[in-house]
C-alpha cells in the first residue's frame, strides 16, 4: 500500500472528494422545467380566505406570507405526486369522493325541485313528518333502591295522591333535580331528561291517576299522565323547507347510485375473495 504516500495518488483522491461534495452540494445550473403560476384569482382566493379568518384584509407582509405559503404547499404537493405519496392513501381517498360528491350535488343545485314534486314527495313519505305522540306529566321520585319497606310505603303514596285530599307533591318523595312537571313533551325529550326507554315504561298507564314504581336511569318513580296529545301529520306548508332538503339530499343519493353504475361499465371489477 506504498502508492498510497505517492503525492500523485493523494492528489487524484483529494480531487474525487472535492468533486463528490461540489456533485451534492453546488447550486443546479439547469433550467426549470415546471412552472408554478399564481395568478390574480388564487391571490383574490388566499385574501379572502385570510378576510373571513381575522375580519380584515392582510397587510403586505401577511399578504407575501400568504402567497409563499401556498408556493411552498404547491412545491409539496408535486414532489409528493411524484414519490407516489397520494396512492393507497385512504384520507385522500375519501377527500376526492367527497369532492365529486360536492360537484354532483351543485350540478343538481342548479335545478331546483318543483312545487307539485315535493307534495308528491310530502305524500309518499308522511311518516317523516309526523309530530310524534307528547305527554305531559307529573312525576315523584322515590329513591334508587326497592325493597319490601320500600314498596309497602310506596304502595300508600299511590293511594293518598289519589284520593280525595290532594297533597302538596313538593313534600313528597325523595329531593332531586329532575323536573316535578313535563309539559307536552315528546318522546325523545322526555327519555333525554330520564334515561333511555323512560317512554317506553309509561306506556299504558292511565291518564289522570298515580302509578307506580317506574323504573329511571335515576331509580323509581311515581307517575301521573295528566294528557297525551296523539301524533298528527304536520302540514306541508309547515315543513316545506324540511321536505326541500329530504327530496334534494335523496335526489343526490340517487344520482350517486346512478353514476356509480354507470361507472361501472367502464371498468372490470375483480374481487379476490380470501380463502377460508
Amino acid at each position: 500500500m506504498r502508492f498510497l504516500g505517492e503525492p500523485l495518488v493523494q492528489f487524484l483522491v483529494l480531487g474525487g472528494v472535492l468533486f463528490a461534495a461540489y456533485s451534492l452540494f453546488a447550486p443546479v445550473d439547469k433550467a426549470p422545467t415546471e412552472r408554478i403560476i399564481i395568478d390574480r384569482s388564487v391571490i383574490d382566493s388566499l385574501e379572502a380566505a385570510f378576510q373571513a379568518t381575522w375580519q380584515r384584509a392582510p397587510t403586505e407582509i401577511e399578504r407575501r406570507g400568504l402567497i409563499d405559503g401556498h408556493v411552498a404547499e404547491e412545491l409539496l404537493y408535486r414532489e409528493a405526486q411524484k414519490l407516489d405519496l397520494d396512492q393507497d392513501d385512504v384520507v385522500i381517498r375519501r377527500r376526492m369522493r367527497q369532492k365529486m360528491q360536492f360537484l354532483l350535488q351543485d350540478t343538481l343545485a342548479l335545478a331546483p325541485p318543483g312545487e307539485e314534486a315535493l307534495r308528491a314527495f310530502y305524500e309518499a313519505k308522511q311518516e317523516r313528518y309526523r309530530e310524534p305522540e307528547r305527554l305531559s306529566f307529573h312525576q315523584l321520585f322515590l329513591g334508587s333502591s326497592q325493597g319490601p319497606e320500600e314498596t309497602v310505603r310506596w304502595d300508600a303514596m299511590v293511594v293518598q295522591l289519589n284520593g280525595a285530599e290532594r297533597p302538596n307533591l313538593e313534600q313528597l318523595g325523595t329531593p332531586n333535580l329532575l323536573p316535578l312537571r313535563m309539559e307536552a313533551a315528546r318522546p325523545a325529550e322526555i327519555d333525554r331528561v330520564f334515561g333511555a326507554e323512560f317512554i317506553k315504561r309509561l306506556e299504558g298507564l292511565e291518564p289522570g291517576r298515580w302509578s307506580g314504581p317506574v323504573s329511571s336511569s335515576y331509580g323509581w318513580h311515581l307517575v301521573r299522565i295528566d294528557t297525551v296529545i296523539p301524533s298528527a301529520l304536520l302540514p306541508f306548508d309547515k315543513v316545506r323547507a324540511q321536505v326541500e332538503r329530504d327530496f334534494t339530499y335523496q335526489r343526490q343519493q340517487e344520482a350517486e347510485a346512478a353514476m356509480i353504475e354507470r361507472l361501472k361499465q367502464q371498468y372490470e371489477i375483480v374481487i379476490e375473495e380470501a380463502e377460508r
